[in-house]
């Protein structure tokens, strides 16, 4: 059997036990985006160097791979996670390893009132508007295979969201890390940030893995920069040269607000 259609074949065959290990999950309407991004993805197909915006990235390397996703806790000392800060800043920061929320390397700093900084899993759970009312709406999973992987997989990644007028003035630093060991794991973090109207923050997207380790990340972030509002992000990757990061960023600006995005691998 051609590999692809086998790791097609996994992802949508593992859906059903997805479903189950929700504890309830299936009752949010985000499920029934899950549902329809895995029936998207059984009908798409891989892209390869002859599809135009592929043509100088041959995902054939990714595809050897059979990738799984981890249900394991992992612990992360507390040492690395403090070699990965940036001297002299003090700011918030959110900690994700292997997917999932870490609440306890977590520290949430000075933030004004409605400011909320967390974990998407959690604020599904609470059925926040605000959430609900952006989530999936930017990052189209009907014409984008590794969207709609993300999309039907979605459980956890960071939710940021600044009320109209508020200033952060220091930044929200999030750090994914992955640490798979001699597994072959895969993540999909999905991450939403929206700053309403007049407001500002500062956003570092920072993914960090062991040096050697292969693994494979499937990251989507959805961006809603609404009118006059200013975002500065940055993306910093430091993982392992054995890895494999695939990333979505889709980016809704109203009119006058002010967006810029930094890259550095």
């Amino acid at each position: 059997m051609d590999k692809t259609i086998e790791i097609k074949d996994w992802y949508i065959s593992n859906f059903g036990e997805f479903e189950k290990r929700l504890n309830g999950g299936k009752e949010s309407s985000i499920h029934q985006k899950r549902k329809d991004a895995i029936s998207n993805f059984s009908r798409l197909e891989f892209p390869t160097i002859k599809d135009e915006e592929w043509k100088y990235t041959n995902i054939a390397p990714l595809l050897k791979y059979n990738f799984v996703p981890t249900y394991e806790k992992k612990i992360i000392s507390k040492e690395f996670i403090k070699s990965l800060l940036f001297d002299e800043m003090e700011h918030s920061l959110i900690v994700f390893v292997n997917g999932r929320y870490s609440a306890e390397n977590s520290i949430i700093l000075n933030l004004p009132d409605g400011v909320v900084v967390g974990s998407i899993a959690d604020e599904i759970k609470k059925n926040n508007k605000n959430l609900l009312n952006h989530f999936g709406k930017y990052a189209d999973h009907q014409n984008h295979i590794f969207t709609a992987l993300s999309t039907a997989y979605t459980e956890d990644g960071a939710f940021i969201y600044v009320p109209s007028g508020k200033i952060v003035e220091e930044p929200i630093h999030i750090i994914f890390i992955s640490d798979s060991g001699a597994e072959k794991i895969l993540t999909q973090p999905r991450n939403l940030f929206v700053a309403e109207k007049n407001s500002q923050v500062t956003i570092i997207e920072h993914y960090v893995g062991n040096e050697n380790e292969i693994y494979f990340t499937n990251a989507i972030t959805e961006i809603v920069a609404e009118e006059n509002s200013v975002i500065d992000h940055i993306k910093l990757q430091e993982e392992s040269k054995k890895a494999f990061h695939i990333a979505r960023m889709e980016v809704d600006q109203e009119r006058s607000s002010n967006f810029s995005s930094h890259l550095i691998s």
